[in-house]
């Protein structure tokens, strides 16, 4: 994360040829509104650009929710208490198989596997049952920090994310920017070019899902 918000965002202007301090078809506060917008379609196409290590604290039982800025779980790597065991993935059709009943075993603050369902990524399982306040260390996919219209000028604020994924923020800006007049001249055209780029920045949505879902591990 070394690449200013401003760095960007000039880079962008020079595209579209704006040579105002402010811009004149394309305003900054509008630029930055864009990037917000393409920070979004990274953190959904791409989770794993806003990963971070958090320590979750479990609620009684294995049903598990993670917490509201986040998007979705990436891993359970260990246990937080006791020997801090590692925890590792497992099929939910496997564990149901092998113990039927593992909802309604007693709990406690060593967990060991846990699965997730790629349909319903803001949930997932525990195995053992956990107790109130037992802790682990998550892998979560984080929502994406709002960058404010001051930042395209600060010449401080930097972008969230690895400089690796400045291609494909610099080419969603440019697919919204040429959207705007997308009944006008080629600009449709420029416009979709610029969201395949986007795209063909991050690879296909498919793969990647199945790249950072925890139940692909290895």
């Amino acid at each position: 994360m070394t690449t200013l918000v401003t760095t960007l965002i000039d880079s962008v202007k020079t595209t579209l040829q704006e040579t105002t301090d402010d811009g004149v078809r394309w305003k900054n506060d509008e630029l930055i509104s864009y990037l917000n917008d393409a920070s979004r379609f990274l953190a959904e196409n791409e989770p794993d650009a806003y990963a971070a290590n958090v320590t979750f604290e479990c609620v009684t039982g294995t049903k598990q929710t993670i917490p509201d800025n986040s998007t979705r779980l990436l891993d359970v790597v260990r246990n937080l208490d006791g020997k801090k065991w590692a925890v590792s993935v497992v099929d939910k059709n496997t564990l149901n198989s092998a113990r039927p009943n593992w909802h309604a075993e007693n709990p406690t603050n060593q967990q060991e596997l846990f699965y997730s369902d790629d349909r319903n990524p803001k949930q997932f399982y525990v195995y053992p049952p956990a107790t109130q306040g037992s802790l682990l260390e998550t892998v979560l996919s984080l929502e994406p920090v709002r960058h404010l219209p001051k930042e395209s000028q600060d010449k401080i604020s930097l972008l969230q994310v690895n400089d690796r994924y400045v291609p494909a923020l610099m080419n969603y800006i440019l697919f919204r920017a040429f959207d705007k007049d997308s009944d006008t001249g080629g600009n449709y055209q420029r416009s979709q070019g610029y969201l395949q780029g986007a795209y063909n920045s991050l690879g296909i949505k498919m793969q990647n899902t199945a790249r950072i879902s925890p139940n692909t591990q290895g």
